[in-house]
């Protein structure tokens, strides 16, 4: 099975995603600051904690943490969840109008089937899902397009590392420097998920995002990116994906 890794702060009794892996028999390691230790060890055993080191103070670098953990262990496939991921469902084929509302563990499946269809030279780094039932596609999958809360990496096509300044938008930016250097990524649009809006929830960023953390990421991205970015306001912003269209086909 391909291992789960969590980024996670400050949720030790409300990381709705880490209580739910729990209770599967999935690999699973949550990514804690040494200041978190105590609480969540009253909830988790201590052989799925992983303690991030002293230097990584943003989930930029959290994520950076988990890509070189991931290395280190020689893991060619790995999944990258946000610990505020909730319920699941699948699209279903001949869809009316209603989804399938699928377990955890169905969801996962179904994302990793599609792996043994991945051809080494389309150069995959990253497969995500659908987030929320909002603006559903009659295409079964995108390429190279915005993915975030609940991923599978390839760490064999991951060349480009995250940017540790990011104050937000980190995912973004990676993603947008990893097609720029010839990877791709794909969405699988039949798997839906739910997760709060980003900052909404207690713990995790949402101190960032109190203090203009969001504001600060897109103005980070625009920097970086002006030509990639169209902004509707402080905190509303369009990413221009069409520039990076590929067709690259697989078997769902």
């Amino acid at each position: 099975m391909i291992p789960i890794f969590i980024p996670s702060r400050h949720r030790a009794t409300i990381c709705k995603f880490c209580y739910d892996i729990k209770n599967t028999n999935r690999d699973y390691y949550i990514f804690i600051r040494s200041d978190d230790l105590e609480e969540y060890k009253k909830y988790f055993p201590i052989d799925n904690l992983v303690i991030l080191s002293s230097d990584v103070d943003n989930i930029s670098k959290t994520r950076q943490f988990i890509l070189n953990t991931a290395r280190e262990l020689k893991l060619e496939w790995f999944w990258m969840v946000d610990d505020d991921i909730h319920t699941y469902y699948r699209k279903p084929l001949n869809y009316d109008g209603k989804l399938e509302k699928i377990s955890l563990e169905e969801f996962l499946k179904d994302g990793e089937k599609i792996i043994k269809n991945i051809q080494i030279e389309d150069k995959i780094f990253q497969i995500g899902f659908k987030q929320s039932a909002f603006c559903l596609t009659s295409k079964p999958y995108t390429i190279n397009t915005d993915i975030g809360g609940i991923t599978i990496f390839n760490s064999n096509n991951i060349e480009i590392d995250y940017d540790p300044n990011m104050i937000a938008l980190e995912d973004t930016d990676f993603i947008v420097r990893n097609i720029k250097n010839g990877s791709n990524n794909i969405k699988l649009n039949n798997l839906i998920f739910y997760m709060p809006k980003s900052g909404s929830s207690k713990g995790g960023l949402e101190d960032i995002y109190k203090n203009n953390g969001k504001e600060i990421g897109i103005r980070q991205f625009k920097k970086k990116y002006p030509e990639l970015i169209s902004i509707a306001s402080k905190d509303k912003y369009r990413i221009k994906w069409n520039n990076f269209k590929k067709n690259i086909y697989f078997e769902i």
